[in-house]
C-alpha cells in the first residue's frame, strides 16, 4: 500500500511517497523472522523559505531524490519509519 509524508529539512519541505510491505513470515525456531521492508518511490520537493522568511511555492512539484545528500535521505528513512510507528502500520 502506497503512502504519503511530509517532510521538512532545514528550509525544504518535501513530500514523500513509500510503500510499507508487513513481513509475511514469522520465524521459527530454525530461521528468524524476515524484517519489514520500506521502499521510497519518490521525494519531491513542493516548497522552500527564502533568506527573507518568505515561503516559496513550486509551481509544480520537483523530483529531487537523485540529488539529495546521503544524509538528508538518511533522515528521510528515519522519519518514514517513524511515520509507520506512529500510524501503526506495522501492527
Amino acid at each position: 500500500m502506497e503512502k504519503e509524508m511530509q517532510y521538512e529539512w532545514e528550509e525544504f519541505l518535501f513530500v514523500v511517497n513509500y510503500i510499507y510491505e508487513k513481513s509475511t513470515f514469522a520465524g521459527d525456531y530454525m530461521q528468524p523472522p524476515d524484517p519489514d521492508n520500506i521502499e521510497i518511490i519518490s521525494v519531491n520537493l513542493i516548497s522552500y523559505t527564502s533568506e527573507d522568511g518568505e515561503e516559496i511555492k513550486c509551481s509544480h512539484d520537483l523530483y529531487v531524490q537523485h540529488i539529495l545528500s546521503g544524509q538528508i535521505f538518511d533522515s528521510i528513512n528515519e522519519a518514514v519509519w517513524e511515520d509507520v510507528e506512529k500510524n501503526e502500520y506495522h501492527l
